[in-house]
C-alpha cells in the first residue's frame, strides 16, 4: 500500500533578512563558563588559566547566532539545520574574566527553492578593540531531506575513542592521533558551546536532515585541532 508523502508549504525566502543585525550582545568571559568548555573540549586545563582556548571563539558564535535561528521568520527554514562552513580571524588572545561584546549580521542570503544559504558574520570586541572576526555558512532546509541510510541509533555512551597523548614522529611531523566522542560527550559540548542543533545528538533528527545519524560537532572537531596545535606550537 502507497502511502503519500506529507506536504510541507515552502515559506517565503530568507532575502529580506540581508543585513540584519543581532547584538551587540555583552557579557562577561566566565571563567566557570571556560572550564566547562575546556572540560567538553578535553582541552588542557593547566593551559587555559589566563585565557579562553582559540576554539572558544565557536562559542562566542552562539552567543548570537540562536537569536537569528529561533527567529519565528526562520523556524520553518530549520527542517534541515547544518552548519556548512566556519571562518575564523583571532586579532588577539581572550582573556577569562574580560568584558566583550558579540554581534552577528547576516551578510549573504542564498536560495534555491527550498534550500537557503545563509552567510552569518561575528564580530566579538573587547575593550582593547576587535578581538575574533568569524564567518559562518548556515545550510537551511524548509522540507525534510531526503530518506538517508538505514544505520541503527547508537548507544548513548557508544563512540568514545581517544588518544591519550600526542606527538612527533622522527622527521617532526605531527603524529597521527585520535578522537572521538558518545551522544554523551555531544550533549556535554552543546551546553558548553552552545551549539544545540539536534542532528549532533538526536538520532531521529539527523536522519530527517539527510544523513545516517547523529554527526560530530564540525567546531568540536576544531577545537581537538587547534588543542593540538597550540600544544605543538609551544614546542
Amino acid at each position: 500500500m502507497a502511502v503519500d508523502a506529507p506536504e510541507y508549504a515552502v515559506p517565503m525566502a530568507l532575502s529580506h533578512l540581508q543585513g540584519t543585525t543581532f547584538g551587540p550582545i555583552p557579557l562577561r568571559v566566565s571563567p566557570e563558563k571556560v572550564a566547562e568548555y575546556v572540560a567538553a573540549t578535553k582541552a588542557d586545563r593547566e593551559r587555559w588559566v589566563d585565557h579562553a582556548p582559540p576554539s572558544y571563539a565557536g562559542a562566542l558564535l552562539f552567543v548570537v547566532a540562536p537569536e537569528f535561528l529561533s527567529r519565528d521568520d526562520v523556524v520553518d527554514h530549520t527542517r534541515v539545520l547544518i552548519h556548512a562552513d566556519q571562518k575564523f580571524s583571532w586579532h588577539r588572545p581572550i582573556s577569562i574574566g574580560a568584558a566583550i561584546e558579540v554581534t552577528g549580521q547576516i551578510a549573504r542570503v542564498r536560495s534555491r527553492g527550498s534550500i537557503s544559504f545563509v552567510t552569518f558574520d561575528v564580530a566579538v570586541v573587547g575593550h582593547e578593540g576587535p578581538l575574533i572576526e568569524s564567518s559562518s555558512t548556515f545550510l537551511l532546509g524548509a522540507e525534510p531531506a531526503a530518506e538517508p541510510g538505514d544505520r541503527a541509533e547508537p548507544l548513548v555512551t557508544a563512540g568514545t575513542s581517544w588518544d591519550p597523548g600526542w606527538g612527533l614522529d622522527a622527521e617532526g611531523h605531527l603524529a597521527s592521533v585520535g578522537r572521538g566522542a558518545s551522544r554523551l560527550d555531544l550533549v556535554r559540548y552543546a551546553a558548553a558551546s552552545g551549539d544545540f542543533n539536534p542532528i549532533h545528538f538526536d538520532h531521529d533528527a539527523a536522519r530527517a536532515a539527510g544523513v545516517d545519524g547523529v554527526v560530530v560537532h564540525g567546531l568540536l572537531m576544531t577545537a581537538w585541532m587547534l588543542d593540538v596545535a597550540a600544544a605543538t606550537s609551544e614546542r
